[in-house]
């Protein structure tokens, strides 16, 4: 092929993959070389090069894809350059044997850190999760999604009041632990924060409004400090939003509707 110049970088891509993107095959030279008539010689390289590439098969998925959604992107090129980087992947998969696709994707020296809840470890690295997680995790890539969890990392927190004690912890989740190796693009950033409330058993009120407080005191927290963006939070199956304003005014308020979400176990996430 003919390297072509281009200044576009590709989030984490592997550099032989953006190869493959600045690469196009020698017409003149395939011409050249091809057994058919001269005066079809030009239309059987196409057609060669689009057979072996499945081209028509990546054709007909994309169309389909752009039918099927629900809404018709404003600019739907993306996903053609996607199908197309996806297939130039599985290229250069077929050549590698398994062993080695392993090795290179997946994390094979996680260690049992906790065989009671069966917690591993990455050894020299402040990650803990289950073993399917850990696997996936692009330790190099991790250490800079390190950083963006511990600015939403609750640092000062009710861990006594009464006769309850709470230990809090945030987890990376989603696609987010896909970043690096499995995934060139982040999209998004999960975090599932774990609040664990232990107290006298028949006081499941108390306790949830124990944790509507600790929950209240971080967001007005993270909205006055102003170093995050605090888009709302967003209570319940039908996704009521609160703004940041209705945080910081309506305190009571927020409680109560935080306690009324909590004891119907319906979802609530902040953006």
């Amino acid at each position: 092929g003919v390297d072509l110049e281009t200044d576009v970088v590709h989030g984490l891509e592997d550099e032989n993959i953006i190869n493959h993107e600045r690469l196009v095959i020698n017409i003149n030279e395939c011409e050249a070389k091809d057994s058919a008539p001269k005066t079809i010689s030009r239309e059987s390289v196409f057609i060669k090069y689009m057979i072996d590439t499945h081209l028509d098969e990546s054709w007909h998925k994309y169309l389909t894809e752009l039918v099927t959604a629900e809404f018709f992107p404003p600019n739907p090129f993306p996903r053609l350059t996607t199908i197309f980087r996806q297939n130039a992947m599985r290229m250069d998969l077929c050549f590698e044997r398994d062993s080695v696709i392993t090795e290179n994707i997946l994390n094979t020296n996680i260690k049992l850190d906790d065989k009671e809840n069966f917690i591993y470890n990455i050894p020299g690295i402040d990650a803990y999760g289950t073993p399917s997680a850990l696997q996936v995790l692009d330790t190099g890539i991790y250490m800079n999604l390190s950083q963006i969890v511990s600015m939403m990392t609750q640092q000062n927190y009710i861990q006594r009041k009464g006769p309850y004690r709470v230990g809090i912890c945030l987890a990376l989740s989603g696609p987010s632990i896909l970043y690096g190796k499995m995934q060139p693009y982040l999209n998004e950033v999960e975090l599932h924060e774990h609040c664990y409330i232990m107290g006298p058993p028949g006081c499941q009120g108390e306790a949830v409004q124990l944790f509507a407080m600790i929950v209240q005191n971080y967001l007005v927290d993270l909205i006055q400090k102003n170093m995050i963006p605090v888009s709302g939070i967003y209570f319940g199956e039908s996704q009521n939003r609160w703004t940041w304003e209705d945080i910081l005014t309506l305190r009571a308020g927020f409680i109560s509707e935080f306690c009324t979400i909590c004891n119907r176990k319906e979802p609530i996430f902040m953006k």
